[in-house]
C-alpha cells in the first residue's frame, strides 16, 4: 500500500468532520505534537491518514520551509514493516524538500560504501534532517500491520526515541487499531488519541454510496428517490462503520 493508491481510492471530500476536529487544529497549530488515531479494523484510518497527508501537503505548498514525510505499513510487503525500512523512506522523502538533507544521505552513501548504516545512525540523520526545516509532519500508517513480538516491537521504540527529541518543530500523527502493546508503547493522554468511531465514519459511508449511486449508469436508471433513500439508510447502517474501498 502506498499513498498514490490510497488516495486515488478516496471519495472527494470524505474525512472533513475529521480536518475540522478541534483535535486535528489543535495538533496542527502546536510544536512537539503527537496524535494516535486509532479504530476497528476496516473503519478507513488509512483512507483518513491520506486525507490529512493531502491537506498537509497544501500547507508545505503555501509555505516551502515546511517538511513533510509518511510511511504506510503493511501485512503484504515485508519492506514496509520494520523500522530501518521506516526511517529511511522518512529520510528519503526529506531529502527531496531539502538540499542539506540530500547531502547528509550523499555523506552517508560514502561513509558505509557496500553496508548498510546502523539504525542509531540514520536516527541522528534523522534528527538533524528535521532541523533543517521550520516544521515537519511525519504521518505513520497501521502501526499493528508489523508483525507483533517481533518487528512491531522496533518500529515503537524508535517512535519513543523520535518522541524524546522532544523537537518543536515535529509533529507526528500514527494510526493503528487499539491494541495493547500499541497502546502501553505509545503511552498518551487522552487528548493525544481519536478513536474513530461509528458515526465518525458514517457520513463517509453516505457519501460514499450516494457517489455510486450517482455515477453508476445503470443503477440511475433504475432509482427514484424514495428507493435512494432507503438504499442508503440500509446500507449505511448495515456497514456498522466499515469503510474498506
Amino acid at each position: 500500500m502506498d499513498h498514490n493508491t490510497v488516495s486515488e481510492k478516496r471519495l472527494l471530500g470524505s474525512g472533513e468532520w475529521f480536518l475540522k476536529s478541534d483535535s486535528y487544529q489543535r495538533w496542527l497549530d502546536q510544536g512537539v505534537s503527537f496524535l494516535w488515531l486509532f479504530g476497528f479494523p476496516g473503519s478507513g484510518k488509512s483512507t483518513l491518514c491520506s486525507t490529512v497527508i493531502d491537506h498537509t501537503i497544501q500547507l508545505q505548498n503555501e509555505h516551502r520551509e515546511v517538511g513533510l514525510a509518511f510511511f504506510y505499513f503493511s501485512f503484504n510487503d515485508v519492506t514496509k514493516q520494520d523500522a530501518s525500512g521506516m526511517v529511511r523512506a522518512l529520510l528519503v522523502q526529506l531529502a527531496g524538500q531539502n538540499p542539506q538533507v540530500l547531502a547528509e544521505l550523499a555523506r552517508l552513501r560514502s561513509e558505509y560504501t557496500g553496508t548498510t548504516p546502523p539504525m542509531l545512525v540514520f536516527l541522528k540523520c534523522l534528527n538533524e534532517a528535521i532541523s533543517y526545516f521550520s516544521r515537519v509532519f511525519i504521518f505513520l500508517d497501521g502501526l499493528d500491520e508489523c508483525p507483533a513480538y517481533g518487528a512491531r516491537e522496533s518500529v515503537l521504540e524508535t517512535i519513543d526515541t523520535i518522541r524524546r527529541w522532544e523537537l518543536r518543530s515535529l509533529n507526528v500523527l500514527v494510526t493503528s487499531r487499539d491494541v495493547q502493546d500499541i497502546r502501553n508503547s505509545l503511552n498518551l493522554t487522552p487528548d493525544q488519541q481519536i478513536s474513530m468511531s461509528i458515526a465518525d465514519v458514517h457520513d463517509d459511508i453516505t457519501k460514499y454510496i450516494l457517489t455510486i449511486l450517482h455515477t453508476d449508469s445503470r443503477l440511475k436508471r433504475l432509482l427514484d428517490a424514495n428507493l435512494e433513500a432507503k438504499i442508503v439508510s440500509a446500507l449505511s447502517v448495515g456497514a456498522q462503520g466499515m469503510y474498506v474501498l
